[in-house]
């Protein structure tokens, strides 16, 4: 499956339009592919902002399905909502990553592609 094929499905299925993938040099399919985007705003608890949260990442996880070899498959794999103390538009990509990376595993030593 190609990049544009992947970036194409998880826009139009998900709604989002920033998505990493993951190399994992043990799975046999490839690797996680992750999409991500900005929190409407709407789920923040009064809790939340009581403790300085002023935003939120939604994110989905998927893989490959690998069991029909002729038409590869998505399959989801995770997903949640990553609180932010600063405003998402205002966060550098680094800062973006190092958010997702506090949620999601991301071992130090693969290869992580931006797609978009």
């Amino acid at each position: 499956m190609y990049r544009k094929d992947v970036y194409d499905y998880l826009n139009t299925h998900k709604g989002c339009e920033t998505m990493l993938y993951v190399d994992d040099p043990y799975d046999r399919c490839g690797g996680l592919y992750i999409a991500f985007c900005e929190g409407t705003g709407d789920n923040l608890l009064e809790e939340d902002i009581q403790q300085g949260y002023v935003d939120y990442i939604d994110y989905c996880t998927f893989r490959l399905s690998c069991e029909n070899h002729y038409e590869p498959a998505f399959v989801d794999d995770d997903g949640g909502m990553i609180l932010l103390t600063k405003l998402y538009r205002e966060m550098t990509g680094a800062e973006i990553f190092d958010a997702i990376k506090g949620m999601i595993v991301i071992p130090e030593d693969v290869e992580v592609t931006v797609l978009t």
